[in-house]
C-alpha cells in the first residue's frame, strides 16, 4: 500500500496518524491529540475508522452493566472521524459497539481502565468478518 498526502500543521502541535480505507482506496487522516490531562479524571478520545461500519453508536459503562439499560455515549460516529473528549471518573468500563441506533452489537465489550489524568485513544478497526469491527488502544498514557 502507497499512501501520500500533504498536511500543514501548527508548530509544536501533537496529531495522531493512521492510515484508514480500504488497500484500493487507502488515505492517510490527521487526528488533533490533546496531550494534556486533568488531574481527577480520564480522557477518551474514540477514532472511528471502520470501513464496514458508516456510523456506529458507542457505549460506555460501568463493567457488567447491560447495554439495554443505559443510552449511548456517541450516537452515530461517522467513519473517519474522532470524537470529542469524553472525561470518565477513574474506574473499570466497558465499551461495547452497536449498529447505529440498534442495540446489535459489533463490537465489545471491551475492557477500558481509567486511571486519573490519563489519555487513552482508541481506534475502532475492521476484522475478517464484515459484520463485525475491533478495538486498537493507540495511546495509554497516565501523567
Amino acid at each position: 500500500i502507497t499512501a501520500e498526502q500533504i498536511f500543514s500543521v501548527a508548530y509544536n502541535a501533537a496529531f495522531t496518524t493512521v492510515l484508514l480505507g480500504t488497500t484500493a482506496d487507502p488515505i492517510i487522516s490527521l487526528f488533533r491529540s490533546n496531550e494534556r490531562t486533568l488531574d481527577d479524571v480520564g480522557t477518551l478520545k474514540v477514532m472511528q475508522g471502520s470501513e464496514n461500519h458508516a456510523t456506529l453508536d458507542l457505549y460506555i459503562k460501568t463493567a457488567g452493566t447491560d447495554i439495554t439499560e443505559v443510552s449511548p455515549s456517541i450516537v452515530g460516529q461517522p467513519s473517519r472521524t474522532m470524537s470529542n473528549e469524553i472525561f470518565l471518573a477513574p474506574g473499570s468500563y466497558e465499551i461495547t459497539l452497536t449498529v447505529k441506533d440498534e442495540k446489535t452489537v459489533v463490537a465489545g465489550p471491551f475492557p477500558l481502565e481509567v486511571a486519573g489524568d490519563s489519555l487513552q485513544e482508541i481506534l475502532i478497526v475492521d476484522t475478517v468478518d464484515p459484520a463485525t469491527a475491533d478495538f486498537v488502544v493507540i495511546t495509554d498514557v497516565v501523567n
